[in-house]
């Protein structure tokens, strides 16, 4: 992380986020951002009342400037920012002093593309990736080794990162009359939303008949499968080793953790949270928590 020199005052300045201010700020410097653990006398740091053993941390902490909940800021000897959710304001304080550069070099990259391709002229494109009869948004970042199949539309500002398949043929047969095993073909494709991030060698089908829909804003993790004709909603949430399985409904604000299993057309309520190698295989309401393998509803 780059060095630099700010005073708790530029912090302030900029936040839209409501904070109340304990100690003394007017001599507070600060030349960089860190964890709670490795806090120094020239550090932002934050800190949350879910962290284990938060009381102590944040009575031992050394760092210049502290940012917590009001739960613990009694518990802090250190110039301290009181806020609702520390690590959202911390998030918007990194954003704010270390803002994503332009990374010239996917422009212009040696990839391959059909002619019938519409890539914008903002997008950036990385290298040995191929682009088949697909569109390409505005400021859309395509990373390296990708692999875009025809029929794929990615909406601005999203991600694909290194090693995604987008849009190919999925797994679907049918048996013919000499119990040959026949394809069912993909036709529809894949349509990614806006602001929506595919993480390292995920992996989204092509829909047969009906696309496959990746909602904006959500955020898939590295090594992830989306099966055919599964539709995401916005602000989904799915981490590495998770299979979503074909016709798939993950509604609104859903959070789908390590190696969890969503089995073909099921319907997962809008906020629900799915843990760890969690296998889900029937429907699940809004707001419902499931853990362990067996699915096991948590009450709210």
């Amino acid at each position: 992380m780059k060095k630099i020199s700010i005073s708790a005052k530029e912090i302030i300045e900029f936040s839209t986020l409501p904070f109340k201010v304990k100690g003394d700020l007017t001599e507070v410097k600060i030349n960089k951002f860190s964890s709670i653990w490795d806090s120094d006398e020239t550090c932002c740091s934050f800190i949350t009342s879910a962290v284990k053993n938060s009381e102590f941390l944040i009575s031992e902490c050394k760092a210049a400037l502290v940012i917590c909940d009001k739960a613990l800021s009694k518990y802090s000897s250190k110039a301290t920012l009181i806020v609702e959710n520390p690590k959202l304001f911390f998030v918007k304080i990194l954003h704010h002093f270390y803002p994503p550069k332009l990374n010239t070099k996917y422009i212009f990259s040696n990839y391959i593309y059909d002619p019938c391709a519409a890539i914008d002229t903002s997008a950036q494109i990385g290298h040995y990736t191929i682009i088949e009869d697909a569109k390409i948004s505005k400021n859309v970042k395509v990373e390296s080794n990708v692999h875009i199949f025809d029929n794929v539309e990615i909406g601005i500002g999203s991600t694909i990162k290194s090693g995604c398949i987008i849009g190919q043929s999925g797994f679907g047969y049918i048996k013919d009359t000499d119990n040959k095993l026949i394809n069912f073909p993909h036709l529809a494709g894949v349509e990614i939303g806006t602001y929506v991030e595919i993480g390292v060698k995920s992996t989204i089908t092509s829909g047969c008949l009906t696309k496959t829909r990746i909602g904006d804003g959500t955020k898939i993790d590295c090594h992830v499968q989306i099966g055919h004709n599964a539709v995401l909603g916005k602000n989904v949430q799915i981490l590495a080793g998770a299979i979503i399985g074909g016709s798939a409904h993950i509604e609104d604000e859903v959070t789908i953790a390590v190696n969890a299993f969503i089995g073909d057309y099921v319907r997962i309520g809008a906020g629900s949270f799915i843990g760890a190698g969690a296998i889900v295989l029937s429907d699940l309401k809004p707001n419902s928590k499931v853990a362990s393998r067996t699915p096991i509803l948590i009450p709210n």
